[in-house]
């Protein structure tokens, strides 16, 4: 780009020259005022453009102060919290930062901070620098952060968060009693003023005066001790969206009125975030040209894998078939623009699923003996929270718990063979040493806590299996258990929200928990003549859409309830044509 510009600028230079023009049209309006009479016709209508200019150059120099500023405060909360990076980030801002106490584990309290990001929440642990001094923790103060140790518990984007009990009209109700024993108080000391002129007897009136002054006085004193250790006024129930559920977490603040002010911001924080989802740009879709391929391929399944290291970013692996063999191409996002890797075909069928799984926990070997204390607190640990297991700031336990394993894709097509191979190995060579062979062709694959479901359909027959790990962490291919159900058609789609295994089946979706294989109450999408397709999850939010519509239904993951929906036939029209 430098070498085809004439004046051989940079791209930064060519970036700011927009923005660099507008005090130079100021300067040569300026000139024009100087040079025109003031009788004449244009003479007001320069000065007016003149202020127009000015204040559009005050506005950006604001904003742009203002974003550098947001991006040197975020740099040093990063800097301060161990463990927390990539927080700087276009348009992120910190809406405010505040000390709470949460229940850990049985009854025990630490204190947290908690920033409130304009996306997200970042929960951490805080500790005095100097230990020996017994000083509050008090936010406010300027060196709030400088005297503190901070370390990073977890993050969470606010579009996992809700609040799980509306607790705020009770906390209103309160503050307009108080408002109420308030106006009380100013009555009653009027009506003692003017007693006080009485000349005759008011010995008895006085008295009852001050008997209700007394009453007035403790109401209001009781009134404010709620307002500070009443949990019902001070605690904020968030309901968050994590791999194992929503989980219920409590954040108690000091007192009811930080309460409000935080909940107000939260609720203000995910306002504006939907606002700015909502008015976002639509996504840029750009064509990536997949080589070694023939004519008559069509897309049928796509998966996202990890990369080779912890820090590289993920492929996606495309398959297609064209009705006699499938293939599978690896798109590699590692340069920032999408590129395909390899392509290599995989089977003599159509691809009709795939399914990326992690490797599952290696199993605790049993112990010989086993006191009473022992399952008390094997009990205890079986209930502890994903933010129990988080919020101690300590490095997790030893690695005899977890096993870094090989991340697996699982592949289905319509001859009922579902291949397992190994995330970082190629397909062409490795693809056919780990196959399962089922008698119906495979509909959909999913993975839910450590276990792949696969479900197979025939004209006459819908099965669901499971496949699991054996002792030594290999995958049983060829005894898989079948679990029950009453579905009568074919299961096109399927995937997981915590414990929970969700597919589509006709019309309908249905929701199965793992740990039970309880099936719940199937709910309708969409019309009896139609039949649930596709299925994808973010968050606890579902998409879905039926085969004969273009209308992606937004479902709640956890109450089934149809939230929006929403169409995509302008946007497939605009990209077709």
């Amino acid at each position: 780009m430098t070498g085809d510009h004439r004046n051989k600028l940079d791209l930064d230079s060519l970036l700011i020259s927009p923005i660099q023009r507008v005090p130079r049209y100021e300067l040569l309006v300026k000139q024009l005022i100087k040079h025109t009479p003031t009788e004449h016709a244009d003479h007001e209508i320069l000065l007016r453009t003149q202020r127009h200019i000015h204040n559009l150059a005050v506005a950006i120099n604001q904003h742009k102060e203002a974003n550098e500023q947001m991006e040197q405060r975020l740099r040093e909360i990063e800097a301060i919290v161990d463990g927390l990076d990539d927080l700087v980030s276009t348009g992120r801002n910190l809406v405010r930062y505040d000390v709470v106490q949460m229940r850990c584990r049985g009854d025990e309290k630490r204190q947290r901070c908690v920033f409130t990001l304009s996306d997200q929440l970042v929960l951490t642990s805080v500790r005095r620098k100097n230990p020996t001094r017994n000083v509050k923790l008090i936010t406010q103060s300027v060196d709030f952060l400088d005297n503190n140790r901070f370390k990073l518990i977890i993050k969470i984007a606010l579009d996992d968060v809700e609040i799980a009990k509306d607790t705020l009209s009770i906390l209103q109700e309160t503050e307009q009693t108080i408002d109420v024993v308030r106006e009380d108080e100013k009555v009653i000391r009027k009506v003692m003023e003017l007693a006080n002129l009485i000349k005759g007897n008011k010995e008895k009136l006085m008295a009852v005066l001050d008997e209700m002054a007394c009453e007035n006085n403790v109401r209001l004193r009781t009134l404010n001790d709620q307002m500070v250790s009443n949990p019902e006024l001070t605690t904020v129930h968030l309901a968050v969206a994590t791999s194992n559920g929503v989980e219920t977490v409590p954040l108690e603040f000091g007192s009811a009125e930080k309460r409000a002010v935080w909940e107000t911001a939260f609720r203000e924080a995910k306002t504006a975030l939907i606002n700015q989802q909502i008015s976002a740009p639509p996504a840029k879709i750009k064509a990536v040209i997949a080589h070694q391929t023939r004519a008559g391929l069509q897309l049928s399944a796509a998966t996202v894998v990890p990369g080779k290291r912890p820090d590289s970013t993920p492929y996606i692996w495309l398959f297609a078939s064209d009705g006699f063999s499938g293939q599978v191409a690896v798109v590699s996002l590692e340069s920032g623009d999408p590129c395909i890797e390899s392509c290599s075909g995989i089977g003599n069928a159509t691809v009709t699923a795939a399914c990326t799984v992690p490797p599952s926990p290696r199993k605790r070997k049993p112990r010989k003996s086993r006191s009473q204390s022992q399952k008390s607190l094997d009990r205890l640990a079986r209930t502890e929270t994903f933010f129990d297991r988080n919020s101690s700031g300590e490095s997790s336990e030893s690695d005899d718990d977890s096993s870094p394993g090989q991340t697996t894709v699982w592949i289905g097509n319509e001859d009922g063979e579902v291949f397992v191979v190994n995330s970082t190995e190629r397909v062409r060579t490795r693809a056919r040493e780990r196959v399962a062979r089922l008698p119906y062709p495979v509909t959909a694959i999913t993975c839910v806590a450590g276990n792949v479901y696969v479900a197979t359909a025939s004209p006459t027959k819908v099965q669901l299996l499971r496949f699991f790990t054996s002792t030594d962490g290999t995958w049983e291919l060829d005894s898989p258990a079948t679990v029950a159900h009453s579905l009568l058609q074919p299961i096109l789609a399927m995937c997981q929200v915590g414990r929970r295994l969700i597919l589509t089946s006709g019309h309908q979706l249905h929701v199965m928990d793992t740990e039970g294989s309880v099936w719940e109450k199937p709910v309708d999408v969409v019309p009896t003549s139609d039949s649930l397709h596709l299925l994808a999850t973010t968050g606890s939010v579902l998409f879905c859409c039926g085969r004969r519509s273009t209308s992606v239904h937004v479902v709640d993951a956890f109450s089934l309830k149809i939230l929006n929906h929403f169409s995509i036939a302008a946007c497939v029209r605009t990209q077709l044509t």
